[in-house]
């Protein structure tokens, strides 16, 4: 495919904003766990350990449930520069300050189950549904490529949309249902569980590409750069099953005060299919056509290990510690499949080929700690927090996400009643500013040769909150114990200990002898 004919492969952009947000995880599934600081693996005891360690589910008895939502709200503020600027005293901006205006996003988890005794142990059956707990919804500004009559843009997305080849905006979504079982294998010492899950996810995004290097320059700074060589791209991959997997689990309980969690999810791989829409801009629309808009997507999630401990010193008392290891270095690269896209220019027509994406990330780590204290019986608070290094290096920075190291703080009670307990609180981290001099970022290109503009460099503010609420019951049944319980047997009645036969008494003296006188 000579230069020309690459004029308009402008698939080879969308990966960047494919595994965005939903892909990094803000907040901790499940209202009482992320009130704990997100250490949890070590206690598990509600159906929120259908993810953090299904082995924990062996601690209920009886029907339980659990119904938990949250408010994701990501703060995303982005000023634009040419590579090389002194953050002491960055340029005058050519173009306009960015922010996500994408709003709060929902994140359910629910869940039910039973728990049972058999054979001397408890077992439990249960089912829920979740999502990975991000904000899957952003929004930048959309560029405007209309012109006047004059032939000028109406609104410069060089300046209006400086943003717009890393992302436009993005909504994701990955469900992981799962059917969860767990056991105890020694009883009151020793349980494992496991949730199988089929994962649904689905994906929009779109983001602008261009083609200002088929002239053979590329843009060293923002005034040099074209948007007439721009062209929107929009890709819709519709929720749909892309790949199985799931959540194994142990827990072990050294001593009635001291208990030990660890809980394992593999790497996730999925591929999905759906469409891209090309929207040329003011150029391509002059000199090249495109049919066909059939797309597949493979992408890897990555794996989780997650190991915790619960200490309880006292009664009302309980402390957790978890270590949490993300594997995102799996996002090396990004692969996208036009399966029937052509592009047509002066009469000849050429298939668009596969091609990768490289991302570069690399493995993050948490460190969380947690508490609850049980005020009264009916109340109880809870407070932690968690540190988390970046996943991105510095200079694969963009607004697609800002994964940086960052501390997150949380609390919020649990109020129970009639066998509920009703959980509220909040969680937020603070906002985090990094200055990107030399970014490795660089715009997507319709042609490999020569490379597209850096697009990277700037000033990035990233911060978040979560509000959430849940509310969890358990009925019926008891907690585990070490033997059945069953009603205790009658004792028999304690034999009447009878004295041996004994001469029989004197007869009264009165009989014997009369008194004397």
């Amino acid at each position: 495919m000579g230069a020309r004919m690459r004029l308009l492969v402008l698939p080879l952009l969308l990966g960047s904003a494919v595994a965005s947000a939903s892909g990094f995880y803000l907040s901790e599934n499940g209202s009482k766990a992320l009130l704990m600081g997100g250490a949890f693996a070590g206690q598990a005891d509600d159906l929120s350990a259908i993810q953090h360690n299904p082995a924990g589910l062996a601690q209920l008895t009886g029907f339980n449930f659990l119904l938990d939502g949250q408010l994701v709200f990501h703060d995303i503020n982005y000023q634009r520069y040419d590579p090389g600027f002194d953050p002491a005293s960055p340029p005058n901006a050519l173009a306009n300050g960015v922010q996500n205006t994408g709003g709060p996003f929902v994140v359910p988890m629910l869940g039910a189950g039973f728990g049972f005794r058999l054979l001397d142990r408890t077992f439990f059956v249960g089912a829920g549904v979740y999502g990975p707990p991000a904000d899957g919804h952003y929004q930048f500004p959309t560029p405007n490529y209309e012109t006047d009559a004059m032939g000028r843009p109406v609104e410069n997305a060089r300046k209006f949309a400086p943003q717009r080849y890393s992302l436009v905006s993005n909504t994701i979504y990955v469900v992981y249902p799962s059917l969860s079982l767990a056991a105890e294998v020694i009883p009151k010492r020793f349980s494992l569980g496991v949730s199988l899950q089929p994962v649904i996810a689905s994906f929009q995004f779109a983001q602008s590409v261009t083609s200002i290097n088929i002239l053979g320059i590329t843009p060293s700074t923002q005034a040099q750069e074209d948007p007439a060589y721009d062209s929107l791209v929009r890709v819709n991959l519709p929720l749909q099953y892309v790949q199985f997997t799931g959540v194994f689990g142990a827990m072990v309980k050294a001593t009635d005060w001291l208990q030990f969690g660890v809980s394992f999810r593999p790497q996730v791989m999925i591929n999905a299919r759906g469409t891209l829409e090309i929207e040329p801009g003011p150029f391509a629309r002059q000199v090249a056509t495109v049919q066909g808009n059939q797309t597949s997507l493979s992408l890897m999630l990555p794996a989780e290990l997650k190991v915790g401990v619960h200490v309880q010193p006292l009664a009302k008392l309980g402390i957790n510690f978890d270590f949490i290891y993300q594997g995102w270095q799996s996002v090396q690269e990004i692969v996208l499949h036009p399966e029937d896209v052509t592009l047509t220019l002066m009469g000849n027509t050429e298939k668009v080929q596969p091609f990768k994406i490289q991302k570069r990330w690399k493995a993050a780590y948490n460190f969380r700690l947690g508490a609850s204290y049980a005020v009264f019986p009916w109340l109880s608070l809870y407070a932690g927090g968690w540190y988390e290094t970046g996943a991105i290096p510095n200079e694969y920075i963009g607004v697609d996400f800002l994964h940086f190291e960052r501390f997150v703080l949380t609390g919020g009670v649990g109020v129970k009643f009639f066998g509920l307990e009703l959980v509220v609180g909040a969680a937020g981290s603070p906002a985090m500013t990094y200055a990107v001099t030399q970014s490795e970022v660089r715009a997507g290109t319709t042609q490999p040769e020569p490379p597209g503009p850096v697009v990277g460099a700037g000033v990035y503010t990233s911060g978040h909150y979560m509000v959430t609420a849940g509310i969890r019951g358990q009925f019926g049944g008891a907690k585990p114990a070490s033997t059945p319980v069953e009603p205790a047997p009658t004792p028999a009645p304690a034999p009447v200990e009878t004295a041996p036969a004994a001469d029989p008494a004197p007869a009264p003296a009165a009989a014997e002898e009369a008194p004397k006188s």
